[in-house]
């Protein structure tokens, strides 16, 4: 996905999918299968979005723009619909003003401080925020090719897609503290697993 490389199609006639129903998959699954297009709508918007506007592929960066729309509310529900002990608890929040060139070097990020039930929790729901920021992206992406051609977003998807992408980032900062402190791990510490420092950081996206 990070490569924008579409997933190879699986061997059965339903794919990836099955025979089953999504709804009846866990969490993680239902995940999984919500943006397992994801990686094609990301190559299919880079290979439109850089390539001069062309009149003729309006309707194409429209499907694109509709997609990922689609897949971005998916992953709306699938947050709503989680159990509350997948959620992050704040445990603090850094209120001190840190100057820009220096965010890189602080020791927290400003803002609030998360914690979750365990690092594989708190890993899957930082996939979910990465997925979000590609498919807001890619609504960025085609928003601004369409507008050379004339294209109002009326809808504000561009500016809703700043709002997004800056939320998924900050809570993805929130949680470093927690991938990197042990002491802020009970159920590693309770299950004598060895410290671990792993983290995903998809901010360069």
């Amino acid at each position: 996905m990070m490569r924008s490389k579409p997933v190879d199609d699986f061997p059965g006639t339903k794919g990836w999918v099955g025979y089953g129903n999504i709804s009846d998959e866990n969490a993680a699954n239902r995940l999984t299968l919500i943006c397992i297009d994801l990686p094609n709508l990301r190559a299919r918007a880079n290979l439109l979005t850089n390539t001069p506007y062309d009149a003729t592929q309006e309707s194409e960066a429209k499907q694109i723009l509709d997609f990922a729309q689609m897949v971005d509310g998916n992953l709306e529900e699938w947050y709503r619909t989680l159990p509350p002990e997948w959620k992050h608890r704040i445990i603090g929040v850094v209120s001190e003003t840190i100057p820009e060139d220096e965010l890189a070097l602080a020791e927290k990020w400003p803002g609030e401080q998360h914690v979750y039930h365990d690092v594989p929790l708190a890993s899957i729901m930082n996939d979910y925020r990465v997925c979000r920021i590609f498919c807001r992206r890619v609504i960025m992406a085609c928003v601004t090719w369409l507008n050379i051609g004339g294209y109002v977003d009326t809808n504000g998807a561009y500016d809703k897609s700043v709002f997004v992408i800056q939320q998924m980032v900050d809570e993805i900062s929130a949680c470093v503290p927690f991938h990197m402190c042990y002491e802020l791990q009970p159920v590693a510490k309770e299950m004598g697993q060895e410290q671990n420092g792993t983290c995903f950081f998809p901010s360069s996206v």
